[in-house]
């Protein structure tokens, strides 16, 4: 029940477009692929204007935002339509910047920018499935059910002494990746 509430003030338009996108189409995974190529159709900004009246009607209405945006109307829009759904946030692989001569493996830089928010569904089967509704995102490893190869849409940041670093020798392309059926 915890992943099908929603708020009492919810704009019927999260509805009406959730069914609206989502017509004609059977299965849960048909359908969060569909939301999720609908969003990837809008702009990926972290300039936006002001904000006036309710901000999810006017995101969909602009159709311009960044990740929590996205995957907060996804996540909304999948419980409007009776589906379990969550957001989660972390980080994504960062910016390949080398490769460690010791074991071969692709060095990624992690820094701010990587932060990201990303809705997740529930399948009695597999359990919670990411997608990926961000434009110029993609999650690795999830190519085959997503659709969205990964990407970061940024340039490596430059190196700066003073800051601190994180990087991974993990390849993403190693990582397991579900398959849904």
């Amino acid at each position: 029940a915890r992943y099908l509430s929603l708020p009492p003030d919810l704009t019927p338009v999260v509805r009406q477009q959730a069914e609206q996108i989502t017509a004609g189409l059977d299965t849960r995974f048909d359908k969060m692929r569909a939301l999720q190529d609908h969003f990837r159709g809008y702009e990926y900004s972290v300039q936006l204007g002001a904000r006036q009246g309710d901000p999810v009607e006017q995101f969909l209405e602009e159709r311009r935002g960044f990740c929590q945006q996205f995957a907060g109307t996804f996540a909304l829009m999948a419980r409007a339509l009776g589906v379990p759904a969550r957001v989660a946030t972390g980080f994504t692989w960062g910016d390949p910047i080398g490769t460690d001569p010791g074991s071969g493996r692709t060095i990624y830089q992690v820094t701010g920018r990587h932060t990201h928010a990303w809705p997740e569904v529930y399948f009695d089967d597999l359990g919670w499935v990411a997608f990926e509704p961000t434009p110029g995102r993609g999650l690795p490893g999830a190519v085959n059910y997503t659709g969205v190869a990964a990407r970061q849409n940024s340039e490596v940041q430059p190196d700066n002494p003073g800051a601190p670093t994180t990087t991974t020798t993990i390849d993403p392309s190693a990582a397991p990746s579900p398959s849904v059926d």
